[in-house]
């Protein structure tokens, strides 16, 4: 298990929920950041400041770049999983 990582996300969520501004995410966008929460654990999370910093702002087009160039999207399976949460960040919904 990584450094900080969750053991449920149960975890992600009750932290994330202490973030002001994750309460003013679509459903949809507040999933992409759960999954993320549990890739990268509670502390490389709250390192990931260009994202966090996009979301507090509403900037989704900002948070999606910020995953675009995350270590995240290094290999193939975070690739495509970053590929999705883009388009669910772009649109706020849920995408085929």
């Amino acid at each position: 298990m990584r450094d900080g990582a969750p053991m449920s996300t149960t975890n992600a969520r009750q932290d994330l929920e202490t973030m002001g501004w994750f309460w003013g995410l679509k459903p949809a966008r507040q999933e992409v950041v759960e999954e993320v929460w549990n890739r990268l654990g509670s502390k490389e999370f709250r390192k990931f400041k260009d994202f966090i910093l996009a979301l507090k702002q509403g900037d989704y087009s900002g948070a999606a770049n910020a995953l675009k160039g995350s270590k995240l999207a290094l290999d193939e399976d975070g690739a495509r999983d970053v590929r999705g949460w883009v388009r669910i960040m772009l649109s706020g919904e849920y995408v085929a």
